[in-house]
């Protein structure tokens, strides 16, 4: 994301025009399984939705680096 770190109730527009509203935003730790059951890192997770739609959309940040902040207006 270009424009900070995202947090719920945030507008982003993606790059093909479209608005969407962050519903939550979560930093997640995946673990290894093949010799210990540890965490060996962790990712930041965003459930967002498309301005007017209904769908809960889940993504990754690292996924979503193209989109930027609305600006709110004053």
């Amino acid at each position: 994301m270009r424009s900070g770190s995202p947090a719920a109730g945030d507008l982003y527009t993606t790059p093909r025009g479209r608005t969407v509203e962050i519903l939550a935003v979560k930093s997640v730790e995946f673990t290894g399984v093949v010799d210990v059951y540890a965490p060996v890192g962790s990712t930041e997770v965003i459930a967002f939705r498309f301005v007017g739609g209904s769908v809960i959309h889940l993504t990754t940040r690292d996924d979503v680096v193209e989109w930027i902040k609305v600006q709110e207006a004053c």
